[in-house]
């Protein structure tokens, strides 16, 4: 998984990678998620507070709707529903409830030729 914050002009000024280990799960996944934000941020002394929008992209069909991810094939994760687990671990919810944003899902395939 990658972290990267840009500012208001679209400019990088920060970028994270970190292993996504989706055989831990899903709940591990948005644990993982949530810890690199804020590594990500804590690291290039930026205030998480400046927050204000989030992406987050998933390989396979996504529920934009409902904010469900139906299944992503190479994490072995089903029925992944966004809202509902991150408000259930205290990691994801100190950060995605502590800050005044918004949270988009972006669902990505590759399309055969």
């Amino acid at each position: 998984m990658l972290c990267v914050v840009m500012d208001d002009t679209n400019r990088i000024v920060a970028r994270k990678r970190k292993k996504t280990k989706g055989t831990e799960g899903a709940q591990a996944g948005v644990v993982r998620i949530a810890e690199l934000i804020r590594e990500t941020f804590l690291e290039n002394d930026l205030p998480i507070n400046d927050l204000r929008s989030l992406g987050i992209g998933c390989p396979g069909p996504v529920d934009m709707d409902n904010g469900v991810v139906n299944v992503a094939v190479n994490l072995g994760w089903k029925t992944l529903r966004w809202p509902q687990c991150s408000k259930t671990n205290w990691i994801a919810q100190s950060l995605f409830s502590t800050t005044s944003m918004q949270v988009y899902s972006v669902s990505i395939r590759s399309e055969s030729p």
